[in-house]
């Protein structure tokens, strides 16, 4: 996203409906490459606004249309009101 940008509207233009913890919400999900210790691979991931899931935390459950994640790992917030939640397939 660029700086600057609307989130409202990046989010309305790309993405799609989730819950997280219980909670609905609009968010865009992405199965970024990852690498470690060598080993290629793909994470899923969502990009929302903080405002939209404030109580996100590590162990919730994620449902993005038929599918399910967990949080693995901490909210990862970028200073400018959006975080990032790293997800593992349940």
């Amino acid at each position: 996203m660029i700086a600057g940008e609307d989130l409202v509207a990046y989010l309305t233009a790309f993405g799609q409906s989730v819950t997280v913890g219980g909670v609905a919400g609009s968010a865009v999900f992405d199965e970024a490459y990852q690498e470690a210790f060598g080993i290629a691979s793909a994470g899923p991931q969502l990009i929302a606004a903080a405002a939209d899931f404030p109580d996100a935390a590590m162990n919730q459950a994620v449902t993005i249309g038929t599918r399910t994640f967990t949080v693995a790992a901490p909210p990862e917030p970028d200073g400018t009101g959006v975080i990032v939640l790293r997800l593992h397939k349940s």
